[in-house]
């Protein structure tokens, strides 16, 4: 089989290398190509992106805390009608997913760099079932029943366990909502 791995060179710029075995008429390997490519610039994009990110995330969280702690502080100065406090939740929802969506995109950058992620021997059945229950009254509010069906004798698996129960709890939810 072949081979693949980053090089980091002396000058600072990385290199992608794959090295491929030839071979013979019958089978023999009779020698070996290696391509070499200059990956420096995707690397460079990479990190642009992360701290893109990171920037965006932070700068946003600032103006969600003031519109949390505004918002929370109506009632403080004077009587809420039944409407007001029907809207201020309604705002306050939507300062709890803005929130959420900012810490995924927080998620992704850790995952994408390998931080926080805990690999090991997991059971796809129990990570299904987990996710599935944790949604079953969420869906039957919206009449929907949620069936499951895993072969029990699905091998384990390496993964993160938290980030494998997260992607499914998080695809039946979309599935429940749309």
């Amino acid at each position: 089989g072949g081979l693949a791995e980053e090089v980091p060179s002396p000058d600072g710029r990385v290199l992608y290398a794959s090295v491929s075995p030839i071979s013979g008429a019958e089978g023999q390997i009779i020698g070996r190509v290696a391509v070499m490519r200059d990956i420096t610039y995707l690397k460079e994009l990479d990190n642009m992106k992360s701290e893109f990110v990171a920037t965006v995330s932070h700068d946003l969280r600032s103006p969600l805390t003031f519109m949390r702690g505004y918002t929370t502080m109506i009632s403080m100065v004077g009587q809420v009608t039944p409407k007001q406090e029907e809207f201020i939740r309604k705002i306050l929802g939507g300062i709890d997913q803005m929130t959420a969506l900012i810490d995924d995109l927080l998620d992704i950058g850790k995952i994408e760099a390998g931080i926080g992620v805990d690999m090991g021997p997991c059971r796809l059945q129990a990570i299904v079932l987990v996710a599935v229950d944790s949604l079953r009254a969420r869906a039957e509010a919206k009449g929907l029943r949620l069936d499951l069906n895993v072969p029990d004798d699905l091998p384990p698996m390496i993964g993160d366990e938290v980030l494998l129960r997260q992607a499914v709890t998080n695809l039946v939810d979309n599935a429940i909502k749309y």
